[in-house]
């Protein structure tokens, strides 16, 4: 699986958002849904509202290049019957999982966000495993670089973050992450 993992501020989230719209991207929500029936969210606005109330990614899909569609598995709570997309099934898609500012305490907290995809995917009915195609590839590579290019490269405990310029300055001002022991050196 690649995987992209940025911490950025509200601002900068808003700015990768809008690009990746601009691609043609569908945003589908991992919800629990009483249908099963994909909840598109249409605007930035949208996105950044439902984003602290995921219990999972954002499914990223694009029509020219979608070869099969999401599966919903169902359960059976005591609340009703609901609907979840399986991961690893249908698209191919990427997933994402927003980066997030909470101002609820002091000093605020960053949550990292990730970018991924699935180097296979598995297509409905037949079981087949299918090698993700080089368009989803080329499209997470152009919306990596546009991160990187509002971005520095930090290293905590061997992993790679993409930390946002304006979410580093609010780090050197005393928020904290979730990840790690990552500390900026100051300007």
């Amino acid at each position: 699986m690649a995987e992209f993992e940025f911490l950025l501020t509200d601002s900068e989230q808003s700015d990768v958002l809008e690009y990746i719209f601009k691609t043609g991207a569908k945003f589908i929500p991992d919800l629990w849904y009483r249908e099963p029936q994909c909840r598109e969210l249409t605007n930035v606005g949208e996105v950044m509202q439902i984003r602290n109330k995921l219990s999972g990614p954002i499914f990223l899909l694009w029509e020219d290049i979608t070869t099969s569609p999401l599966k919903f598995d169902r359960i059976e709570k005591k609340e009703g019957v609901f609907y979840f997309l399986s991961q690893g099934e249908g698209g191919p898609y990427m997933d994402y999982f927003p980066s997030s500012i909470r101002h609820t305490g002091h000093p605020s907290l960053i949550i990292s966000g990730d970018l991924s995809y699935y180097n296979k995917y598995w297509v409905g009915d037949t079981g087949q495993a299918m090698k993700a195609p080089q368009s989803l590839k080329d499209k997470y590579k152009h919306i990596i670089k546009f991160i990187r290019s509002i971005s520095s490269r930090v290293v905590v405990e061997k992993r790679v973050y993409w930390v946002g310029h304006e979410a580093a300055e609010i780090i050197r001002d005393g928020a904290t992450t979730n990840v790690g022991d990552l500390v900026l050196s100051a300007k």
